[in-house]
């Protein structure tokens, strides 16, 4: 899969009605309706184990982990910084839990990671330590495509021609 970066005004041209002014877009109402009218009405996010695959439509509720606690309270009652060791337990949890439909991504923040690589360890635990759906850091456009490079090694080059999505676990 071809990945190119591009910034957002790329993505549009005057002859699909935008206008593009350097890196601002306007967009024409016609576009932003027939863009809106493009968004598939469901879809299915995709999991490790195919016996998780979850629907995204209609009164399906999908439940997940809360993400991002800066802090934790171990069993000491200290308050202290998350490790990566406490993120994958998490997982474990999430994985283990039958009310928690994904291991969702950073659970808490591994704040022992160097930030440049902590989307990496992140996603790498969620596909780890759980065949349930996860999310990818995309906090970046670079973390979004390192995530969807892990996606394609989980689960194939083929998958992801197929099945669009993968940040959040991906849709087939």
């Amino acid at each position: 899969m071809a990945r190119q970066n591009h910034s957002p005004a790329t993505y549009f041209s005057e002859d699909q009605g935008a206008k593009v002014e350097g890196e601002r877009v306007y967009l024409d109402r016609g576009l932003v309706r027939e863009l809106i009218s493009s968004i598939p009405s469901g879809w299915t996010y995709r999991a490790g184990n195919p016996e998780r695959f979850l629907p995204f439509r209609g009164k399906h509720s999908i439940f997940v982990p809360m993400t991002g606690a800066p802090f934790i309270r171990d069993l000491d009652d200290v308050r202290r910084w998350p490790t990566m060791a406490d993120l994958n337990m998490f997982h474990k949890l999430a994985h283990m839990s039958p009310a928690l439909h994904s291991t969702a991504h950073h659970i808490v923040e591994p704040m022992d990671m160097k930030v440049s690589h902590r989307h990496l360890a992140i996603t790498c635990s969620s596909m780890k330590h759980s065949d349930k759906t996860f999310m990818g850091m995309t906090t970046s456009g670079k973390n979004a495509e390192d995530v969807m490079d892990m996606w394609e090694i989980l689960f194939g080059a083929d998958v992801m021609e197929e099945t669009p999505g993968g940040g959040g676990g991906g849709a087939k």
